[in-house]
């Protein structure tokens, strides 16, 4: 692509621009992981694991099929493009700087790696807010940060200007904007297919538009952390210098080591490229909010949310508990779990850890609350191979296993879901939504 090909060498020079575009040709991508440490997981040898982040791994041998992990569907681990996990770094360290519980806004969030992420750095008391506006793609975040079961993170879906006009909330915002994805050539057809100037110049008004609308969300001294997978500096670099003009905003230096392999074309701006980093293409910048700078609410125009939480604090507990609709939740408590806060969140779609409802007068505990780390369920049955890979099919499991009534279910010591224990086996009550719908899949796991 001639116009892909001179946007290149607008930032870099000929010798760089054509070792990138052997890069992208060559179409090798390399497969990283995230371990969740809280559930206490060791992977196997055939990952290594990566120089610069303790909980990432790098695949040595052929990308495996990771849907008939059923550690993969527990939360045991996240598949995510190494270079990303920056911006959990990033956020980790700055919030080692705040006192005080901290809420964090992760504004794109789908389909979750970087929300998994956060959700593993975030200190004891701290939120997260996990947002995505597509109906769809709202629905496999809140799997996904379901299964990573750690209970600190609400999930919403609404527009940039919706929380802009709620006022400053936020301690730190993430916007990983929609882009022109160069950074996704060699592992995407259709992002190489699709791209034009047009569509770069399409992707920044639009990536401008985002961070106007959300910044005044952020609290004065608040962060926020942009970034891209994409190369041009229209969305990146050109970007951040007219954020920096609009509202004033200061330039933090992220710690990023040398040996990260990214490049700067402005001081504090890293551009991760293939071939030089761990991963695919990536941008990072910082910016912080100006400490004088308070924003009102904005009126705006009401909008209905998805649901309306009623929250009830228990005593001495270790959770709030919410009811929304027909269904139960429940959020750790702290700080950041009070009734004002939740009820001032936009689209709020699944407000803490899904407990359960109550169906046909019989009661459903959701296997959100077996996924989590720290799992309160007490009454827990084992499944062999086959019978996980019939649990996570979502079909009734045969067997004797002792039990009657709500159960946990439990594979090689990790925690699967939940089911309602008959004499002759298990009625299941794996999400549909969340069902393996591939029948030929035997048990194959990364874990030892």
């Amino acid at each position: 692509m001639k116009n892909f090909e001179e946007s290149l060498l607008a930032v870099m020079s000929q010798a760089e621009a054509l070792e990138l575009l052997a890069v992208l040709q060559a179409g090798e991508t390399p497969k990283t992981i995230r371990l969740n440490s809280a559930k206490k997981a060791q992977l196997n040898p055939v990952f290594q694991q990566a120089d610069l982040f303790s909980d990432a791994f790098q695949l040595k041998s052929e990308r495996p099929l990771f849907a008939q992990d059923p550690a993969w569907h527990a939360g045991a681990y996240y598949v995510q493009e190494a270079n990303s996990m920056w911006v959990g770094r990033c956020v980790q360290e700055h919030l080692s700087t705040l006192e005080g519980a901290a809420a964090v806004l992760d504004l794109c969030a789908a389909p979750g790696g970087k929300s998994t992420h956060l959700s593993s750095v975030l200190r004891p008391g701290d939120i997260l807010v996990a947002n995505e506006v597509i109906a769809s793609r709202a629905a496999i975040l809140h799997e996904n940060v379901s299964k990573w079961g750690l209970g600190n993170a609400v999930v919403t879906r609404a527009d940039a200007e919706r929380f802009g006009e709620a006022g400053p909330q936020f301690d730190i915002i993430c916007v990983d904007a929609p882009c022109s994805g160069e950074g996704m050539f060699r592992k995407n057809e259709e992002a190489h297919e699709e791209w034009s100037p047009e569509a770069v110049q399409l992707c920044s008004a639009r990536q401008q538009r985002i961070v106007h609308d959300v910044w005044p969300a952020l609290k004065p001294g608040g962060l926020l952390v942009y970034s891209t997978c994409t190369y041009n500096r229209h969305e990146n670099e050109e970007n951040v210098l007219r954020f920096e003009r609009d509202f004033g905003a200061k330039r933090v230096i992220p710690n990023i080591p040398a040996e990260a392999g990214s490049l700067q074309l402005e001081e504090g701006m890293h551009r991760f490229y293939p071939g030089r980093t761990a991963g695919e293409g990536f941008f990072l910048a910082l910016l912080q909010k100006p400490e004088g700078e308070w924003i009102a609410a904005k009126p705006g125009k009401k909008k209905k949310d998805a649901v309306t939480p009623v929250l009830e604090q228990l005593p001495a507990s270790d959770w709030v508990l919410t009811q929304a609709g027909s269904s139960l939740y429940a959020v750790r408590n702290g700080a950041w779990a009070q009734i004002f806060f939740l009820s001032r969140l936009p689209g709020l779609l699944h407000p803490g850890v899904e407990v359960g409802d109550v169906f046909k007068g019989k009661w459903k505990p959701h296997p959100a609350m077996a996924l989590l780390a720290d799992s309160p369920i007490a009454d827990w049955v084992d499944l062999d191979d086959q019978q996980v890979m019939t649990y996570l099919r979502r079909e009734f499991v045969s067997g004797s296993f002792g039990q009657k009534g709500p159960v946990g279910v439990r594979w090689k010591g990790i925690s699967i879901g939940t089911a309602n224990a008959l004499g002759h086996g298990l009625n299941n009550l794996w999400p549909q939504g969340w069902r393996l719908r591939n029948s030929e899949f035997q048990a194959k796991s990364l874990l030892l």
